[in-house]
């Protein structure tokens, strides 16, 4: 094991693929990821592959950091020091609640048609 890992915390963009069983009526959504990982590339690395298991395409990260350095700057939800523990004792990726925001609304053009224009 590398001693030079440790639990790392980035907010994750993603978008929902078709086969998405969990979140069908959703097109996206936001959510906290932890992972077991050595750097912020290692973290970008572990969460891509993670987010395959979810069916889910990451669109970005954004605010990687070891995850204790996040605690002592800033008051986190109750669940992601819990998360933090799994992570440590498994070496897995693990993510926070998903924030979802629906499909944008499709709208179709009128179209009138020939019959109807002469």
């Amino acid at each position: 094991m590398d001693s030079r890992k440790k639990v790392w915390i980035g907010f994750v963009h993603v978008r929902f693929r078709p086969t998405n069983r969990f979140s069908r009526d959703d097109e996206g959504g936001y959510v906290h990821a932890l992972a077991w990982v050595s750097s912020a590339s290692g973290f970008r690395n572990e969460v891509s592959r993670a987010a395959d298991d979810y069916d889910v395409d990451i669109l970005k990260i954004e605010d990687v950091e070891p995850f204790s350095k996040r605690v002592q700057e800033y008051e986190v939800s109750k669940s992601l020091p819990k998360l933090a523990v799994v992570v440590g004792k498994k070496h897995q990726v693990q993510f926070d609640t998903f924030y979802t925001y629906p499909h944008k609304k499709r709208t179709r053009k009128k179209v009138r048609s020939r019959e109807s224009m002469g």
